[in-house]
C-alpha cells in the first residue's frame, strides 16, 4: 500500500486530495477486515472530512470510527456509531476510557 501511494508513476501526491476513486481486488480469500486495514491506509493521506465521507459512501462504517478513534477525535466517532453502527458504540466507549485513563 505504501509503495503504491508514494508510487513515481502517480504525477502528484495525493495528499491533502479531495476525492480519490479507490478500488481493491483480489482472491476469494481476501477478508473484509483486510479491505478496511487497505482504507484506512489509504485515507489516512486525504483530508480528513473527504477521507471519512469516501469510507462512509463505500460502507466502511467501521475503518471511519476506527480512524476517528486513531486520531483521538472521540466526538465524532461517537456521533459515527449512533448514526451507523451502534454495536460500536461499547468500543468507542472502551477506546475513549483507556484514552482518559492514560
Amino acid at each position: 500500500m505504501t509503495a503504491a501511494i508514494n508510487s513515481p508513476l502517480l504525477e502528484t501526491s495525493i495528499e491533502g486530495s479531495r476525492s480519490v476513486l479507490f478500488g481493491i481486488s483480489g482472491g476469494k480469500d481476501l477478508k473484509m477486515n483486510e479491505i478496511n486495514e487497505i482504507a484506512k491506509k489509504w485515507v489516512n493521506n486525504l483530508a480528513k472530512d473527504q477521507a471519512i465521507k469516501m469510507l462512509m459512501s463505500m460502507g466502511l462504517v467501521e475503518a471511519a470510527i476506527d480512524i476517528e478513534v486513531d486520531k483521538k477525535d472521540f466526538d465524532n466517532a461517537f456521533d459515527i456509531a449512533n448514526k451507523h453502527a451502534k454495536y460500536r458504540v461499547p468500543y468507542v466507549h472502551l477506546k475513549y476510557a483507556m484514552y482518559l485513563e492514560d
